[in-house]
């Protein structure tokens, strides 16, 4: 019973995720963010969501790990206090920002409180919910779940601000030069690293027009390397090799990468990286790798700028 209420909420995340990621890619097709209420993306999308969401629920109580991860003491006090505490806060954001505005309706441009400091707030408090609901639960069923449901909040901001955009014009192009994207990941290592993170994905372009995907991939992986220290470019060069597995119908390489962005996310911040890894699911995600001289001599110039 159990594997039957995974496969059924893994099959409605991943293709959320999917449709998703096909929509950001391809133009033509939209699927989120629904183009209004009164759509069939609207009605799926909430299905599939609904879908995912009481399956894992009901997954966290069938499966809730008898040994608790860390420690009991642990469980009680950290993790069940994060997971209340991120959803709860999640929950206190989305009524502030209006039920109709947080579920895809155009409902007026929130900039003020916690939306100065976030242009998505109620998903960084509901991916740091996700943390203590795992570690609570401590089931690989849920794991697997919540990995997929944060990889789609780590998406979703870039799949709106073209809708947002579209919506809202100048207003938001200005409330994007004064909030971040999560929170300030903007360090100065971030700043001076950019010309050269940038350019290699002026290049990476450029062998995509040219449809020479080897060497596109190349210049993707020169990216990570440069920018791996820097946890925005490090989400955002993965964002971008996992663009290219869709686009080339690469599965691994798909896989790979939804796990790397999880990774970056969460390992950048505390300095977890390992240097010179080229970032592919043809590598250890783990595997420290050599670092040439002319990108140890950026690396060197930047940060001792």
């Amino acid at each position: 019973m159990d594997q039957f209420i995974f496969v059924i909420s893994l099959t409605a995340i991943l293709l959320i995720l999917t449709l998703s990621t096909i929509s950001y890619i391809h133009k033509g097709f939209v699927f989120f963010p629904p183009p209004n209420k009164n759509t069939w993306q609207y009605l799926v999308f909430w299905l599939l969501f609904r879908i995912m969401f009481f399956g894992l629920l009901i997954l966290s109580v069938r499966t809730f790990g008898s040994d608790p991860l860390v420690a009991s003491w642990v469980r009680y006090l950290v993790w069940l206090p994060l997971g209340l505490l991120g959803f709860g806060f999640a929950t206190y954001l989305s009524v502030q920002l209006g039920w109709k505005n947080a579920h895809g309706e155009k409902q007026g441009l929130m900039i003020t409180g916690w939306y100065q400091l976030s242009r998505n707030p109620v998903y960084v408090a509901s991916m740091l919910g996700m943390f203590g609901w795992g570690g609570f639960v401590n089931s690989s069923f849920v794991y697997i779940l919540l990995s997929l449901w944060f990889v789609i909040y780590m998406l979703a901001p870039f799949f709106e601000e073209p809708w947002l955009e579209s919506q809202y014009g100048e207003d938001y192009r200005c409330y994007k030069k004064t909030a971040p994207r999560f929170f300030n990941l903007h360090s100065k290592f971030t700043k001076n690293i950019a010309p050269y993170v940038q350019s290699e994905l002026f290049l990476a372009k450029k062998e995509q027009e040219r449809v020479d995907i080897n060497a596109e991939f190349k210049h993707l992986e020169n990216a990570h390397i440069l920018g791996q220290e820097s946890t925005y470019w490090h989400v955002k060069v993965h964002m971008l090799m996992l663009a290219w597995a869709v686009r080339h119908s690469k599965l691994t390489e798909c896989f790979g990468q939804l796990f790397r962005i999880v990774g970056a996310a969460t390992a950048t911040p505390m300095g977890l990286v390992p240097k010179g890894n080229t970032g592919g699911s043809n590598v250890s995600p783990f595997e420290t790798m050599p670092i040439s001289t002319a990108h140890q001599e950026i690396i060197y110039k930047v940060k001792n700028n």
